[in-house]
């Protein structure tokens, strides 16, 4: 019975996340250490919101990864990531032209948010064009 019970068990994804999702963990984890960097006005509002936007993208991606591939729920979390990292690039754009990031902080940044981008959508793609 047991067997049967292990059998009858959706498999789980691999231990390694997808790319997109370690990607997004960095986003998030440098976005957190920054934030007391920033001006005291500016980290409860756009610091907060920037951090906001890079866990919501970790938690649509994490939930993408664990939904079955061509499911409307994996589609769902995809559109969402999607939808963060939007929000997330004007936000930091922002935050630049505030002079809350150096120029250099702010390219780091906003390549680390193009890169998950650029792995959300042709992930979306993969997804649509498979069902």
């Amino acid at each position: 019975p047991a067997r049967r019970m292990l059998r009858a068990m959706k498999p789980r994804p691999s231990s390694t996340p997808p790319a997109a999702v370690e990607h997004a963990w960095r986003l998030w984890l440098w976005l957190d250490a920054s934030l007391p960097n920033l001006p005291a006005f500016a980290r409860a509002s756009a610091g907060a919101h920037a951090v906001d936007a890079a866990l919501a993208l970790l938690g649509a991606l994490t939930a993408a990864s664990w939904a079955p591939r061509d499911s409307p729920d994996a589609r769902a979390a995809l559109a969402r990531a999607n939808g963060r990292v939007a929000f997330l690039r004007l936000v930091l754009r922002g935050m630049r032209e505030r002079a809350y990031f150096s120029a250099a902080q702010h390219e780091h940044v906003a390549a680390l948010n193009e890169r998950v981008g650029r792995m959300v959508g042709a992930w979306l793609r993969a997804t649509k064009g498979a069902s």
